[in-house]
């Protein structure tokens, strides 16, 4: 079976041929008409002078107007010519002393041709040792019908294409055998180019995705090639980075309450204590076993919506009872922290996000909200729209989000330094599994600071 290389060979060498091919017939079909069309027009104009004769004496015998012969030089205006003049019955009266004995053919069509007053023009392949060309003229002369016929032999064209075709022959053997070799070195130089980056692209692995694929300068479509190649490199690259960060971040996050929680159990075991000290390290154990369990279930719905399991697209609720059970909610952890939320402004429009998609997003914003606000602070849950969107936003009155843990509060386990000196619980998951949600459902989720804290903004499409 051939190779994807020579089959692309054999394709550009096949319609080199067809295009040289078509490209000769085209030349030799144009010749051949050129060289026939000026026969005809010579004997047509021969035909002409015999008609004109009979024309202008009507009473002198008939006769065919040979040339003369004596010390004048000879004349090659009827060189090869034939000429005959017969009556409408086809009786011949008159002819040219070159055509001896013989008659020029008057056939069934040209006699009915003529007889209509049309000029018969026609091609006699076998006439001595030579095919002709005829043309047969009607006239009408002295009351009488004749049939002006002139003949001419189509050896010297028949030579002459002859010799055409063969020299166009054997230029398009030359010219495809030409473009063959340089199609066959043009092809071979590119796919030693593909070869060379498929070699380098092999010896690139997970252990050195930093490496990339040498690029030329050139700006032709294998340096695209090799530029799209190198990007993927990097994306997985990125990828591979993620994963890894990931797995040390959830290896961590798993072991510090664990080891908090068999440190705690060993203390306990040490020696007997009341029933009261008991109860509180059993408190302390289920606190750690439900931190473990929330970090469990934000991970396996991490998992469900990369997979697509999770996949609300089409859903759509509306934005003010979303909102208002949101808020909600929340009522009762805003006051038991003399928090004052406030629903601002919630339109009963309705958005492109499921209900279940919009509580998780939000409740999560207003739980970071609830615990980076301080006691007698103020959250305010607001929705606004802008053009074919709505922005749904939660504005808490906390310290703000700090310049550097901007970029990255976005990302699976990342939790700023305030987050972190304040002894305030979580994993660092909530903010990458909202920003998974939205993507998934279209959305975009914004962060940013204000003059007076942080404002989380959730932009979902209107129905």
């Amino acid at each position: 079976m051939l190779s994807f290389r020579q089959r692309l060979a054999v394709i550009h060498s096949a319609a080199i041929t067809a295009i040289v091919a078509c490209a000769a017939f085209a030349t030799w079909w144009g010749l051949s008409h050129e060289m026939n069309q000026q026969l005809d027009q010579a004997l047509l104009a021969i035909a002409d002078a015999e008609v004109s004769v009979l024309n202008s004496a009507p009473d002198q015998p008939v006769r065919v107007h040979d040339q003369q012969t004596g010390k004048a030089p000879p004349s090659l205006v009827r060189l090869d010519r034939l000429v005959q003049i017969a009556l409408r019955d086809g009786t011949v009266i008159a002819k040219s002393q070159n055509l001896g004995d013989a008659d020029l053919p008057l056939t069934k069509d040209i006699l009915q041709q003529t007889a209509a007053n049309e000029t018969a023009l026609i091609t006699i392949d076998n006439f001595g040792e030579e095919p002709l060309r005829m043309i047969a003229v009607p006239v009408h002369a002295g009351g009488k019908d004749y049939i002006v016929q002139v003949a001419g032999s189509l050896d010297d064209t028949v030579r002459i294409v002859d010799y055409a075709t063969g020299l166009f022959s054997i230029l398009a053997v030359v010219l495809v055998a030409a473009v063959v070799l340089v199609a066959n070195s043009m092809t071979k130089k590119v796919f030693m180019a593909i070869e060379d980056i498929a070699s380098q692209a092999d010896r690139i692995g997970d252990a050195n995705l930093s490496e990339r694929l040498a690029q030329s300068s050139d700006a032709d479509e294998i340096a695209h090639l090799t530029g799209t190649l190198n990007q993927m490199l990097a994306r997985l690259e990125n990828a591979f980075l993620i994963e890894r960060r990931f797995t040390a971040d959830a290896s961590h996050e798993m072991r510090s309450p664990l080891t908090r929680l068999r440190a705690e159990i060993d203390i306990c075991l040490r020696r007997e204590r009341s029933p009261e000290a008991y109860r509180e390290t059993l408190r302390s154990c289920l606190d750690e076993v439900c931190g473990i369990t929330s970090m469990v279930e934000e991970l396996l719905l991490l998992a469900r919506i990369e997979s697509g399991q999770e996949d609300d697209a089409g859903a759509q609720c509306n934005a003010q009872q979303l909102l208002e059970a949101v808020a909600s909610a929340h009522r009762s952890a805003a006051d038991a922290k003399q928090i004052q939320l406030v629903l601002d402004n919630a339109p009963p429009v309705e958005i492109r996000l499921s209900e279940r998609a919009g509580k998780l997003i939000l409740n999560n914003f207003l739980e970071n909200a609830l615990k980076f606000t301080g006691h007698g602070g103020e959250i305010r849950l607001s929705a606004s729209i802008a053009g074919k969107q709505l922005q749904i936003r939660v504005q808490d009155s906390g310290p703000g989000i700090a310049e550097q843990d901007l970029p990255h509060i976005f990302e699976r386990f990342y939790r700023g330094q305030h987050a972190k000196s304040s002894g305030i619980t979580g994993a660092g998951l909530g903010l990458s599994l909202v920003q998974h949600i939205a993507s998934r459902a279209g959305a975009s989720v914004v962060a940013a600071n204000t003059g007076s804290g942080a404002v989380f903004t959730l932009q979902v499409a209107l129905v």
